[in-house]
């Protein structure tokens, strides 16, 4: 009974962290690589169905990347409705967080998991450039929630 009340602190800290991106996220529009992905690449057509993102995925892989399952993602969560992301968001933010924390740390603890965030907020803001933050606010946007998520689950299985 003593082990389950230790992780009390570290489950309403997720909490907390999972409402507040909820809040963040559901009050942004898309972000501009959002909306080129809500359409066909390279054309003005809006994702109308399944087999456009097929046809989208295949026209990007013969012009510009390889990155497929990323960016069928990334196109298939859009076709669905941004209400989908809004609550996935937080639940692939955390687990992101849990995993970090686990690869860093090898236990997760309150300050640890507090550290990780820190620095993977402090991180974003300095590599990807104050320009994305100080236009998105809080808000880590699609295409980076998914790169760095299908990174991190290779490095936990190495």
């Amino acid at each position: 009974m003593k082990d389950k009340k230790m992780y009390i602190p570290i489950i309403i800290l997720f909490v907390f962290i999972g409402l507040a991106l909820y809040a963040i996220n559901s009050g942004y529009m898309m972000a501009p690589d959002e909306y080129n992905y809500s359409n066909i690449a390279w054309t003005d057509h809006r994702l109308s169905s399944i087999g456009d993102i097929i046809t989208s995925q295949m026209s990007m892989y013969q012009q510009w990347t390889g990155r497929i399952p990323v960016h069928t993602t990334i196109q298939t969560i859009l076709y669905l409705g941004t209400w989908i992301y809004e609550i996935i968001n937080p639940i692939i933010f955390i687990v992101f967080l849990l995993l970090i924390t686990n690869i860093i740390f090898k236990k997760t603890t309150y300050f640890k998991t507090i550290l990780a965030l820190f620095l993977i907020y402090f991180l974003t803001t300095r590599i990807r450039g104050k320009i994305y933050m100080a236009i998105r606010k809080c808000k880590l946007f699609m295409d980076y929630n998914c790169n760095a998520c299908s990174n991190v689950f290779l490095l936990q299985n190495i």
